[in-house]
């Protein structure tokens, strides 16, 4: 199921890449101060997985989101579903993950998190990042600044036929002065 998951998140960031593509001045909105992360019940054909939203900052989290600049961090981390759960080969996920608080600096926290963020390896999954993350302006995207950077993903194992060949997947992340998200 989490290699299906995982073959699912790469599908749909392969989607986003599309989507986000194209560059920018980014130029980030004085009225994003006091912006907060919400996340709503559904998004198009993906329903709110359970258990999944606001959740309290361990010490270490706190101490890393301050280093970046954030202000009274809070955190939010929400898995959407669809499609049928008895078949997991077929069905769909959606994340994001962010942060909310005081941002005096977005591109200096969004930096931060794309330093932060490290290539790893386990006994399913490799991740490899490719070149340094750009800045993004996708149609109808204002008031925040968001960047891209290519992750290489290898499938290791037994894959239950998925592709054991690198594939590339881009990561955002966008922040202003009240947020900062991810995705995936």
């Amino acid at each position: 199921m989490i290699i299906g998951a995982a073959a699912v998140v790469v599908a749909l960031a392969v989607g986003a890449y599309f989507v986000f593509g194209g560059s920018g001045n980014g130029a980030v909105a004085a009225d994003t101060k006091g912006y907060k992360l919400t996340a709503p019940e559904s998004v198009g054909e993906f329903k709110k997985s359970e258990g999944s939203g606001s959740s309290t900052l361990s010490d270490k989290d706190k101490k890393e989101a301050e280093a970046l600049g954030i202000k009274n961090p809070q955190q939010l981390g929400v898995q959407y579903q669809s499609g049928d759960k008895s078949n997991p080969m077929q069905q769909k996920m959606l994340t994001l993950s962010g942060l909310w608080g005081e941002i005096s600096d977005p591109e200096k926290a969004l930096d931060g998190h794309f330093n932060k963020v490290q290539e790893g390896e386990d006994e399913d999954l490799s991740i490899k990042f490719i070149g340094s993350a750009e800045e993004v302006t996708p149609a109808g995207f204002e008031g925040a600044l968001m960047k891209c950077r290519q992750a290489e993903f290898t499938f290791k194992g037994d894959t239950e036929g998925l592709t054991n060949k690198p594939v590339l997947v881009p990561v955002c992340a966008w922040a202003d002065f009240g947020t900062m998200a991810r995705c995936p």
